[in-house]
């Protein structure tokens, strides 16, 4: 009885095949979990503000004092787009209806902004989630390259109707 190296039992294959399976697997693990919890991009910086003092740039971007702050995971209309004023008096309103006005600021910058999540805290200490209530309202889009895909269920058939910008496709966990 000859013994013959095409066999089965002779492949060198079924143990590559193992470990290149093996070395997928911790692989995609590892990228889920940097996914997940992301080596960036976390807040860094918790401010609050008192509302009467924030002014509101447009539907995404607030300013106190010198400090511009370009609300993340959304995309408003710009000046010149029909929606822009409505927008911005909407959130207007928003802060104006509040107390303070607390961002925590990720670290992230864009065009002179720091980029931040905020909340509006009114006279009882009840939060809401700003970008959340301009999203609902019809008056932003939620940007899911940006963290955005938060908001994407809370978009309303206004909110669906205006423009969605390019930088906005992606998707990122934080």
């Amino acid at each position: 009885m000859s013994i013959n190296p095409r066999s089965k039992q002779y492949r060198r294959g079924d143990d590559y095949s193992v470990s290149y399976w093996w070395h997928t697997l911790v692989v995609f693990v590892t990228v889920g979990i940097l996914s997940v919890f992301p080596l960036s991009a976390r807040p860094l910086e918790d401010r609050t503000f008192p509302a009467k003092h924030v002014v509101v740039i447009d539907a995404d971007t607030i300013a106190y004092g010198s400090l511009r702050i370009r609300l993340k995971g959304i995309s408003a209309p710009e000046r010149g787009h029909h929606d822009y004023g409505a927008g911005r008096e909407y959130l207007v309103g928003l802060i104006a209806a509040s107390e303070k006005v607390h961002c925590n600021l990720t670290g992230e910058t864009t065009y002179r902004r720091r980029v931040a999540r905020c909340q509006l805290i009114d006279v009882d200490e009840a939060v809401v989630d700003m970008q959340r209530a301009i999203v609902s309202s019809g008056h932003a889009r939620g940007c899911p390259r940006y963290g955005g895909w938060r908001y994407i269920l809370d978009e309303v058939g206004k909110s669906r109707s205006l423009p969605f910008p390019v930088y906005c496709w992606g998707f990122s966990v934080w």
